[in-house]
């Protein structure tokens, strides 16, 4: 019914590959547009030229890319030990 424990081991790992390469593809247009002084950013429906808007456009690729290194970083144990705790529950409401 559940996966190996080596298979949650490697789920991370791949997970954060996955959003280090999302946030690497999304953030180099975004760098280029904070460091070009004429590019504009469409913020709800308004294009605005301002460092603010920029600087939010580059936000949630180095949110990936912090995100992804931390899941690539991790061996693995918080999900084994979230599936003991989800054992735990399911045991206490079914009655194993």
């Amino acid at each position: 019914m559940f996966k190996p424990q080596r298979a949650h081991l490697k789920f991370p790992k791949v997970i954060g590959f996955v959003f280090i390469c999302i946030g690497i593809l999304i953030g180099y247009p975004a760098l280029e547009v904070v460091l070009d002084s004429n590019a504009t950013v469409v913020v709800n429906g308004i294009e605005r030229q301002d460092m603010e808007a920029k600087i939010f456009a580059l936000f949630i690729p180095i949110l990936l890319i912090i995100l992804g290194g931390v899941f690539s970083l991790s061996n693995g144990s918080f999900i084994s030990s979230f599936n003991k705790l989800r054992d735990e529950i399911y045991s206490g409401i079914f009655g194993k």
